[in-house]
């Protein structure tokens, strides 16, 4: 049997781009889209979010779109932008448009618990939990998402919405990298009256359930993805330290909870405190159940694989 064609938008970025490999590696015929700045992999083809051109051969008999590519929340001032929207969701309602052209079935599109707000007010999240973003980045992932549920039911095109958290993995990019950052240095590790508990997800796993979805035909539902464990943020700075350097002295501080507040604050990185050392859990029974598929990662396989393989 004849596999899908898949097309990929953000193949260069980092989840685009282990998705895209993920389907090759598994023999799809892949088709991978860029940003229109990027240089390093000739085998993607360039591509702008605030351009689409529906005629494009890149739409020609592709049966699963799946769009990963957005504009990303750097830092606090990026609430000052005003192109989260032209970017996240007027360019997914364009790709929309043009999956109806070109006849393409299905739509997968990759949003973000974001849309919740920066912390969870209840216990753990689920997807009928009241949404409350919080950010321009936010509200367009949203907003996209009600253009992909409206637009695909009104056209009968099949899709797939995921809500992830904090994505990580080999070289991930944005909060990740902050704690990654911590982990490698010789900073002592916080131990505070914080003892928050966090939804992470492996970008392996991530892509892992997206070519099961496409392989056991799930379709035109709403996941929150995560991890199987939820952790505390200090012990996943200190897993990573021990993977990177097994034989150093691991040293601790005290601090409490407001004075890690204010200086957060005071360096413009209050969203970044409330991203990593507030409480933030997502429902994970509802595709473990939904869908039979169990993340084949754990945390400790996954820092394997991040840090043991990569210096070998």
């Amino acid at each position: 049997m004849n596999k899908q064609k898949i097309l990929v938008t953000g193949a260069s970025g980092f989840v685009g781009g282990e998705i895209h490999n993920n389907f090759l590696n598994n023999g799809y015929d892949v088709t991978g889209l860029s940003g229109p700045s990027h240089n390093d992999n000739s085998s993607l083809h360039k591509f702008c979010l605030n351009k689409i051109d529906s005629e494009s051969t890149f739409f020609k008999n592709v049966d699963i779109l799946i769009h990963c590519a957005a504009k990303v929340h750097q830092n606090d001032m990026d609430d000052m932008d005003s192109s989260f929207d032209g970017t996240n969701a007027k360019a997914t309602l364009d790709l929309l448009l043009s999956a109806k052209k070109n006849n393409i079935k299905n739509f997968i599109y990759i949003s973000s618990t974001s849309v919740y707000g920066c912390e969870s007010s209840i216990n753990i999240l689920d997807k009928n939990s009241v949404v409350s973003p919080q950010t321009k980045y936010s509200k367009s992932k949203l907003k996209a998402e009600n253009f992909v549920s409206s637009f695909c039911i009104e056209n009968n095109i099949n899709y797939l919405i995921l809500r992830c958290p904090l994505i990580y993995g080999r070289h991930a990019p944005g909060n990740f990298k902050s704690l990654e950052f911590f982990a490698k240095s010789k900073i002592p590790i916080i131990n505070s009256s914080i003892h928050s508990v966090r939804s992470f997800l492996y970008v392996k796993n991530l892509s892992d359930f997206i070519l099961f979805s496409v392989e056991n035909s799930i379709k035109n539902s709403l996941y929150l993805l995560s991890d199987l464990d939820d952790i505390n943020v200090s012990y996943f700075i200190l897993k990573i330290r021990k993977k990177i350097r097994p034989d150093a002295k691991i040293s601790t501080i005290k601090i409490s909870r407001f004075i890690l507040y204010f200086i957060f604050t005071l360096i413009n990185k209050k969203k970044i405190f409330s991203n990593i050392f507030c409480d933030f859990q997502v429902d994970k029974e509802n595709v473990l159940k939904e869908c039979s598929w169990t993340p084949p990662y754990d945390l400790n396989d996954a820092l394997d694989e991040m840090y043991i393989k990569e210096n070998c």
